[in-house]
């Protein structure tokens, strides 16, 4: 990681998103979302909270299943249902096309190109507190590897957030987890703090947000507000923006052992986005503050929450989860 001369706090803009003026009070009841006129729709009906599947049932079919998808990833082929498995288990979600993938295999990998809406029985809608105007659908008309993706109409403030889980990867996510996917925003991040993927740490029961702040991408600790890197010209100089209008490969990695997180974009690392066991000042000795910080990620979660007024229009395609790097075509 780079070293930099001195450690600077993270500065306070409308931004750490843990300002309780800013958000609404967890458990407030949702209200059903406003519905879409054009398009295969689903619509962010309120929600307060996370749904847990029965660890007995749902989590051994997504074992299976992600053991299936992971198989099926190597060969590069759709992997048929199990035999006595509910027909929507593996149905749909399979390795997407090698030439999206040029790391290790998935275990779980979507392109969004088997219908022309979001299967509610393979994907869930979350708009925790509350809900607005946010919504979700499978787009047609634009994707990465093919011509569909999931699209995502952000509203400005917190009740018009909205996210989608898959459902198979609830409980189910690998360690250490490594995503990938490929996302194309409509506008440029903003000075202020918003999110775009949540991973829930089951050990805090709180998210860790992979968003935007400052104009560039950062991570946010949901527990304390910490961010990576810290909000310090240094930090900010050592992330990446995400240029709006084309699609762009993402990745990230969480290591619960060693407690390290690793980011990357278009198939370079962010410097200003790694946590590693020795602090860098200006990138994780915020972070790494909390001493006892050992995650547990358990669900992951695309969308959009914006902490301020910034409302945006977002693109995600060729999703994939796994133990290993995934990595961009090549």
């Amino acid at each position: 990681m780079i070293r930099v001369a001195a450690v600077i706090a993270c500065l306070g803009v409308a931004a750490c998103s843990g300002d309780s003026s800013i958000q609404t009070p967890a458990g407030a009841a949702g209200t059903p979302g406003t519905p879409g006129t054009a398009g295969a729709l689903a619509t962010a009906a309120g929600s307060g909270g996370r749904a847990t599947p029965d660890a007995g049932t749902a989590g051994a079919a997504a074992g299976r299943a992600a053991m299936d998808a992971g198989a099926a990833g190597a060969a590069g082929v759709s992997t048929p249902p199990r035999a006595g498995a509910p027909a929507d288990d593996d149905a749909g979600v399979s390795a997407i096309p090698d030439a999206a993938v040029s790391g290790g295999a998935p275990s779980f990998a979507d392109s969004f190109e088997q219908a022309a809406a979001l299967d509610m029985a393979r994907y869930e809608i979350v708009t925790k507190d509350c809900s607005g105007t946010g919504m979700a659908m499978v787009d047609a008309s634009t994707g990465h590897t093919g011509t569909h993706s999931l699209r995502i109409q952000g509203g400005g403030g917190y009740c018009n957030h909205v996210f989608v889980r898959p459902k198979l990867l609830a409980n189910a996510l690998p360690s250490p987890l490594y995503a990938r996917v490929f996302v194309k925003i409509m506008t440029a991040f903003t000075e202020n703090h918003v999110t775009f993927a949540a991973i829930h740490d089951m050990r805090e029961d709180k998210d860790l947000r992979l968003g935007g702040q400052k104009q560039v991408l950062i991570w946010n600790r949901e527990s304390d507000d910490a961010t990576l890197p810290e909000l310090s010209p240094t930090g900010v100089m050592l992330s990446a923006a995400l240029p709006p209008g084309d699609w762009h490969c993402l990745e990230w990695s969480i290591n619960p052992m060693t407690r390290a997180i690793e980011t990357w974009l278009d198939d370079k690392p962010i410097a200003g986005l790694t946590v590693d066991a020795q602090p860098t000042p200006d990138v994780d000795t915020q972070w790494l503050r909390k001493t006892d910080w050992q995650p547990q990620p358990i669900d992951l979660r695309l969308g959009w929450e914006s902490y301020g007024n910034d409302a945006n229009t977002l693109w995600f395609d060729d999703l994939a989860i796994g133990s290993t790097r995934l990595r961009c075509t090549p």
